[in-house]
């Protein structure tokens, strides 16, 4: 018996809509992506501005820096590595290989989350920075049940359930101001030599969204048809304007250690205007059999309703991250280390808390080799490497790395950063 596509089709269509308008994904920053992320106690710069905007305050000499084009990119799923993808790409798959694509989809779903960022021009001098960059987010999640009929087609007397099939995607431009001041706190003294704090105002402007707002969907096939419905309501728009704001601390406690602590998109708002639409997709199936696929008589068991409306706009917020760091200098070595808590499980965000670690060497004139590696949060295992080529104040940093699993061959995904940078 054949797969009912008029009714269950829309599920994929929404699916790969998310995961391939919204492609990309990375850290803007290419030596932060080398340290695994470990990076809030350490930015400096234009990079204090993305990251911690209290350490633009810490620095006593003015500083003066530019970034050209940072960049980064990448994806990531929670069920297939790329060793997965070698083994069943292009080849034949019996009842075997499909059993095994299946059992490696967790039972929440298959969840495909990218994200990224791009700093078109940053400048920052003294205690303050500007950036103007792009940013992706999105994340999707495609039902277990909906891969296995898509696999092996319709079974006798089994069901499947399509709930939780979700997905969203934002595309925004950003033009951040940052600014740190340094504290006196008396009282703090001897255990603190040096405090600052920090915010960054971000002016958002949407280029475009998407979401599934509800769905729901199930089938049950019998020897009397196939039965079944399904529902999804999907909102979008074509342009929209808001804002975040991140805040930030930082301290020195010896000429070894620094802490940071930044809280990112706390508060945020993107209001989404231009262009928005809602869409209703439906269909219902009772008593379909293969006569009536076979004679095209489907149309009359199948009922299909969809609905197009425009509407007044919708909002949503970028998710709020916390971020806690150290940096710890000693000798021709810097080893970072980092906690990151999402506030709320949004896009790529999540509640579960990750640990981040890096380590950059000075063991160089003209080149800084540099490692992370993480462990927890929605990726679970993640390596970086990295390098930095400098001669005088003219910089080119380079990265790339895995996430959930620590060989190229067992990771779930990849990714890769550059960027150019003048100063420090």
């Amino acid at each position: 018996m054949n797969q009912p596509q008029k009714i269950f089709g829309i599920y994929s269509i929404l699916f790969l809509m998310n995961a391939a308008v919204f492609s990309q994904s990375g850290l803007t920053s290419a030596r932060s992506f080398g340290l695994g992320g470990a990076y809030t106690a350490l930015a400096t710069g234009v990079d204090a501005g993305r990251w911690n905007p209290a350490n633009l305050g810490l620095k006593q000499p003015p500083k003066f820096s530019i970034h050209f084009m940072s960049f980064g990119a990448g994806a990531y799923n929670n069920a297939f590595s790329q060793s997965d993808y070698a083994l069943y790409n292009g080849a034949y798959l019996n009842a075997s290989k499909k059993a095994g694509i299946i059992s490696a989809i967790p039972a929440e779903g298959w969840r495909f989350n990218v994200s990224g960022e791009m700093d078109l021009l940053g400048v920052a001098y003294r205690n303050c920075a500007v950036t103007v960059g792009l940013d992706f987010v999105s994340a999707a999640r495609l039902a277990r049940d909906f891969v296995d009929l898509l696999l092996n087609g319709n079974k006798l007397n089994n069901s499947y359930n399509f709930d939780g099939t979700t997905g969203a995607g934002l595309a925004f431009v950003n033009a951040g101001f940052s600014c740190g001041t340094t504290l006196a706190l008396p009282f703090l003294q001897p255990a603190v030599k040096k405090f600052a704090l920090g915010g960054t105002v971000k002016y958002l402007r949407g280029i475009a969204a998407a979401e599934i707002t509800k769905a729901r969907g199930s089938m049950t096939t019998k020897r009397e048809g196939i039965f079944g419905d399904a529902a999804a309501t999907v909102r979008q728009a074509r342009g929209g304007n808001g804002f975040a704001v991140d805040l930030g601390a930082a301290a020195i406690m010896s000429k070894q250690l620094v802490l940071g602590l930044s809280l990112r998109n706390f508060p945020s708002r993107l209001r989404w205007s231009t262009k928005a639409k809602e869409y209703d997709y439906g269909a219902t199936a009772d008593s379909l059999t293969a006569s009536d696929w076979a004679s095209s008589r489907e149309d009359s068991v199948i009922q299909n309703n969809s609905a197009k409306r425009n509407i007044a706009g919708f909002s949503n917020r970028l998710p709020a991250v916390m971020h806690i760091g150290a940096a710890y200098y000693r000798g021709y070595l810097i080893i970072t280390g980092e906690l990151v808590q999402g506030l709320e499980n949004r896009l790529h965000a999540t509640t579960t808390p990750e640990l981040r670690f890096g380590a950059e060497g000075h063991y160089f004139k003209y080149v800084k080799p540099r490692v992370g590696i993480g462990f927890g949060g929605k990726r679970k295992l993640n390596s970086t490497l990295g390098l930095g080529f400098t001669t005088g104040s003219f910089q080119l940093d380079l990265a790339a790395g895995t996430w959930s699993g620590f060989l190229p061959a067992q990771s779930k995904g990849v990714g890769f950063a550059f960027g150019v940078r003048l100063g420090k």
